[in-house]
């Protein structure tokens, strides 16, 4: 036999692949697997090829933020499939499609003492979730506890979030009532939320004033160091 003739008879292995690769040609075959991820992230163990000899290949659940893995699509698949299996002595190059479903998260709005809140609720992965917070009547707006002020917000749905108004500044109305005597004096006393104490009185004239909260009931205010024509103690009531 001829020198050439021998070298091309023999073979020379240096690494593992190479006598798999001679083997898998030799026999039929090394075949491509392709995949579409759409815009999830492969497990880094499934292969991109496959051999004709290679025991059975089952592939792993991709990625993707956001998103649950529904199952594959593609090559002999009928159905949408959750564990593929490439078994021994398949043959033919395989593509496979990746299936999501978006997470469902809740952006839960709170509110704090004296304000109102809407909006928020059940979301999906990606969607804008709108929401508000408002001070309620007599209160002023503090913002909320994520140190925004704007009253109306918009967020991205991605986790369960939570967003809580600050309680708001109690501000109390102020009520003014007169009263006129019976030999013709007016009595003036204003008054925060139904609770007063005479502050100051002149002449036939007087005022009060509080700071108190309101109960919600009628209160009856007597001033007797305020007297009237006839010396006698004014009494006046309202209603918060």
């Amino acid at each position: 036999m001829k020198k050439d003739n021998l070298l091309k008879c023999t073979l020379l292995f240096s690494k593992e692949e190479d006598t798999k690769n001679s083997i898998a040609y030799q026999v039929g075959g090394i075949y491509d697997i392709t995949y579409d991820l759409g815009e999830g992230t492969n497990d880094t163990s499934n292969p991109s090829k496959y051999y004709i000899t290679d025991d059975d290949i089952t592939l792993k659940e991709p990625t993707r933020t956001g998103y649950t893995f529904s199952g594959w699509t593609g090559t002999d698949l009928t159905s949408l499939t959750k564990n593929v299996t490439i078994k021994k002595g398949s043959s033919g190059d395989k593509k496979y499609t990746a299936n999501w479903t978006p997470n469902t998260y809740k952006i839960t709005v709170v509110a704090g003492t004296g304000t109102s809140v809407s909006g928020g609720g059940n979301c999906t992965y990606g969607q804008t979730v709108n929401f508000s917070g408002s001070a309620n009547t007599n209160y002023t707006w503090n913002g909320w506890t994520d140190g925004v002020n704007d009253n109306t917000r918009s967020v991205t749905c991605d986790d369960n979030k939570t967003f809580t108004t600050n309680s708001a500044t109690y501000n109390p109305p102020t009520y003014t009532t007169t009263r006129t005597g019976s030999h013709g004096w007016v009595g003036t006393y204003t008054c925060k939320n139904g609770t007063g104490t005479i502050t100051s009185c002149s002449l036939y004239n007087f005022s009060c004033n509080t700071t108190s909260g309101c109960t919600g009931s009628t209160s009856t205010h007597y001033f007797s160091n305020c007297g009237d024509d006839y010396g006698g103690g004014l009494s006046e009531s309202i209603s918060c």
